[in-house]
């Protein structure tokens, strides 16, 4: 099996050469624009500040939806490690976003971020925040058991979603980002899952 990967990736780099570099040149590119941690237009402890207020305004369902939110120091990390792979012309979609990822790097990132969440209250809070802060968000509530709308399909260049831990649900998820997720070497998705 080992084998089998390394060929596949061997036969991958000699194809994809062209597209290969161009993903090295926009992550130089998205690296020079972003040389340091203080060049970020808010703090770290502001955007905890952010995310720890709208975490507390959320009323956790955690039965229905099995919403199960992350600290909001561990939100701002997330953020600041997706954007070292963002370009000013990423399209990033959350895939439900009980943890407010969005919201974390709209504050670190000119980029327009789409979320898909199933809770009303959480796409409420979300845009809330986006409206204050004039943050480049836009919400749809997508229910995933239903068919991806098409205009989703294929279309984002970053895609987050920490899934359901029960597997079935994990799938469902990662199934909805495969299909959003632009087919490039300069596509990424980032996902959490449980230990």
């Amino acid at each position: 099996g080992l084998h089998r990967v390394f060929h596949e990736i061997r036969t991958f780099v000699e194809t994809e050469n062209e597209a290969l570099l161009e993903a090295l040149f926009a992550q130089v590119e998205t690296a020079l624009q972003h040389p340091d941690e203080e060049a970020v237009p808010l703090s770290a402890s502001e955007a905890l500040r952010v995310i720890a207020s709208l975490q507390k305004r959320l009323r956790v369902k955690s039965h229905a939806l099995h919403q199960l939110p992350c600290t909001p120091a561990t939100t701002v990390k997330r953020a600041r490690l997706i954007r070292q792979y963002a370009t000013p012309g990423s399209r990033i979609l959350c895939l439900g976003d009980d943890d407010f990822v969005s919201v974390a790097l709209a504050l670190l990132l000119p980029n327009e971020i789409t979320v898909l969440d199933l809770d009303p209250e959480v796409l409420g809070l979300i845009s809330a925040a986006a409206r204050e802060r004039q943050l480049r968000i836009t919400c749809r509530r997508v229910d995933l058991r239903r068919p991806l709308p098409e205009d989703l399909k294929g279309a984002y260049d970053i895609v987050i979603t920490d899934p359901i831990y029960a597997m079935p649900d994990m799938l469902l998820f990662l199934s909805a980002a495969e299909a959003c997720l632009r087919k490039a070497p300069t596509s990424y998705l980032f996902t959490g899952c449980s230990r």
